[in-house]
């Protein structure tokens, strides 16, 4: 109940809970309000009160009648995660031609899901995005999934071969030559012409 001779104590210390995440109401009995007192939580809602459903940081805005204004913040997390993310759809290698006249390729696949026992919101990188162009040769994908006590990765290959022809430079033109002096044959000598296929 409401005291103004309380100290405010707000939400106290912060708090580990077990997995899996069980809902539960976050008070604000510490903050002895009163009838007009006003709260605003991050989550934008106003209740003197608020349901959590996840781990995670709880900021709360508390504004008395007299017009002083406490803040507080509630950080939730869990006790011993001893599990890893799961990781499902994890693609297999790609291999691939390089476009027409190209050095490079675009590759699309369905991107890896994951879940965790403890946190709902995981952290995830990734090294590159669906869609996105490789150049030719091999290129390790990963995917991160972070529960913020352990991470699971999702990695595969893609594998871009160069379907692009070689440009010959400098290729000599037809040579013709006759026999030495009492031979069926002669000593024909030319420069070697270059080539490059613009990929290495």
């Amino acid at each position: 109940p409401y005291n103004a001779n309380e100290p405010i104590t707000g939400f106290g210390p912060d708090m580990q809970v077990v997995c899996p995440f069980v809902p539960f109401t976050l008070g604000t009995e510490g903050f002895y309000g009163g009838p007009a007192t006003k709260y605003l939580w991050n989550d934008g809602s106003t209740a003197d009160s608020l349901v959590v459903t996840d781990f995670g940081v709880y900021h709360v805005e508390v504004l008395y009648s007299t017009g002083c204004t406490v803040i507080d913040s509630m950080v939730i997390t869990p006790i011993l995660d001893t599990i890893p993310p799961s990781i499902t759809g994890c693609p297999q290698d790609i291999f691939m031609q390089s476009d027409a006249g190209m050095c490079e390729a675009v590759a699309s696949w369905i991107p890896p899901v994951a879940s965790d026992n403890c946190v709902s919101n995981l952290e995830i990188t990734a090294t590159h995005q669906p869609g996105g162009v490789f150049e030719v040769g091999e290129t390790n994908v990963v995917y991160t999934f972070s529960d913020g006590a352990h991470s699971s990765t999702c990695e595969f290959k893609v594998t871009v071969e160069n379907n692009r022809a070689p440009i010959f430079y400098d290729c000599p033109d037809t040579l013709r030559a006759v026999n030495a002096p009492g031979l069926c044959g002669n000593e024909v000598v030319w420069v070697a012409p270059l080539a490059t296929d613009g990929c290495s």
